[in-house]
């Protein structure tokens, strides 16, 4: 996964999808939740775990559980009025962001790689040598967006409205405009 933090940076709001595994002995529960906003880091675990303790809460008016299993299949039933927020993040051993997307665009149009025809245009990356990528990507808008970047190192260019723009930004070095 390509984890871009820009789409949460300076008030941008995004989704993203938190697995979480929840454990006790050998007993174990993977639970996929998604978090809203502008998060970043421990922050989107947090929230995620919230978020995960509002699932299991949902249609139980009493008697509500979460299930641990193991290997075999055994099941550890934990009810859950001896769960509480707390007691959710006690049992958490595993958390990983693993889908992010901006609120402008859904998740079935990630970062776009643009076609290597362009790749051949590209000088090496100033700072580590690396091979620079042309990507596209939408903005916050909806707008589509070109930059250059290294594979290496990440550096990259700002965004452009024009491919050839951001091409020209990544091959510009000193003594040369």
């Amino acid at each position: 996964m390509n984890y871009d933090p820009n789409l949460v940076l300076c008030g941008r709001m995004a989704t993203q999808t938190v697995r979480l595994t929840f454990g006790q002995w050998e007993y174990r529960k993977t639970m996929e939740v998604t978090v809203d906003g502008n998060l970043q880091g421990l922050s989107v675990i947090e929230a995620a775990v919230e978020n995960a303790l509002d699932e299991l809460l949902k249609g139980c008016v009493e008697d509500a559980t979460i299930i641990l299993v193991n290997e075999k299949g055994d099941e550890l039933l934990c009810e859950l009025d001896e769960i509480d927020d707390d007691c959710l993040r006690d049992m958490l051993i595993s958390a990983e962001i693993i889908d992010i997307y901006s609120k402008a665009r859904s998740p079935s149009c990630p970062l776009k790689i643009v076609p290597e025809t362009h790749e051949g245009e590209l000088k090496p990356c100033p700072f580590c040598g690396g091979k620079a990528k042309n990507y596209s990507r939408y903005s916050n808008i909806g707008r589509l967006l070109h930059f250059a970047g290294c594979e290496a190192c990440s550096a990259e260019t700002s965004h452009r409205e024009d491919m050839e723009q951001a091409i020209a930004a990544w091959n510009r070095r000193d003594g040369n405009a």
